[in-house]
């Protein structure tokens, strides 16, 4: 679908998420995206990504193809000018690749979460008992749903851990940028 063209009534807006209509070549990334997200929905969300022309960021790797693992050291200010411009380059790549997985993260836990409310619904709906207690205890000791509101909890886990790696990301990025003007004032002012 080109930019900006209209849907057709044939058309529906989710359309770019149902991965049965086209086999997508999968590169080694893709398949290791594949691999840590499962749901359909991710996989749609990752289609539609490719049918914009853009791509997911790869793990950011060093010349060496070491994946970068950077680390802010405590006294800024004794870093050089490249190594400055380095380490800034580094948690700015690092932030990008962890706010896409974030993203499918969400994705991912959103359908999760989605899928475990159903279930306890379906079972909800099932569950015997004359009272309210005792339809809940019914509930809370089915198997499915239990496995789905844990499965829903490790996925929000890995969301919320994401989140705040970025925000430590951030703060570091925010840190050498603020050192970065430090010097360039001090260069104004000679």
């Amino acid at each position: 679908m080109a930019f900006g063209s209209k849907l057709s009534a044939a058309e529906p807006l989710m359309s770019h998420f149902n991965t049965s209509e086209k086999e997508r070549p999968k590169t080694g990334f893709r398949r290791g995206i594949e691999a840590m997200y499962t749901t359909r929905t991710v996989i749609g969300a990752l289609d539609f990504v490719e049918d914009l022309g853009l791509q997911l960021p790869e793990q950011p790797r060093d010349d060496n193809g070491v994946v970068l693992m950077p680390v802010l050291p405590n006294d800024v200010t004794r870093l050089s000018n490249e190594q400055l411009g380095r380490l800034y380059g580094e948690f700015a790549a690092i932030s990008i690749y962890a706010t896409a997985h974030l993203a499918l993260s969400d994705i991912d836990h959103t359908e999760v979460e989605y899928t475990a409310d159903m279930t306890e619904a379906k079972f909800g709906l099932q569950a015997e008992g004359s009272n309210k207690d005792q339809r809940m205890f019914a509930l809370k000791t089915n198997l499915y749903v239990k496995q789905g509101r844990e499965k829903a909890m490790q996925k929000r886990a890995r969301k919320v851990m994401l989140s705040k790696l970025i925000d430590g990301y951030e703060k570091a990025t925010n840190t050498l940028s603020r050192e970065m003007s430090r010097r360039g004032m001090e260069m104004e002012k000679k």
